[in-house]
């Protein structure tokens, strides 16, 4: 199976005000959810989703994702 990397930022800030901010700076808001850890807001360039979401299976694509903290240096996640 073929994955897509998709590279994000963590982000601190909820709600609509700070979504909205995003969108106005280009960026797109996102939440990364699953069974067994808590949910993370993340954020990322509308350039990468679309380039990851270009493959052949489109919007079924299985995307390996890996999330830079801004607050903390040297710190990422990752995961599929």
């Amino acid at each position: 199976m073929e994955f897509q990397t998709l590279e994000a930022n963590r982000r601190r800030a909820t709600g609509k005000g700070p979504s909205r901010k995003l969108r106005a700076a280009g960026r797109i808001p996102g939440v990364v959810y699953g069974h067994g850890f808590e949910p993370m807001m993340i954020d990322l360039t509308p350039k990468d989703l679309t380039r990851a979401l270009q493959g052949p299976h489109r919007r079924n694509t299985v995307l390996k994702l890996t999330v830079t903290d801004p607050g903390t240096p040297e710190a990422a996640y990752t995961g599929m």
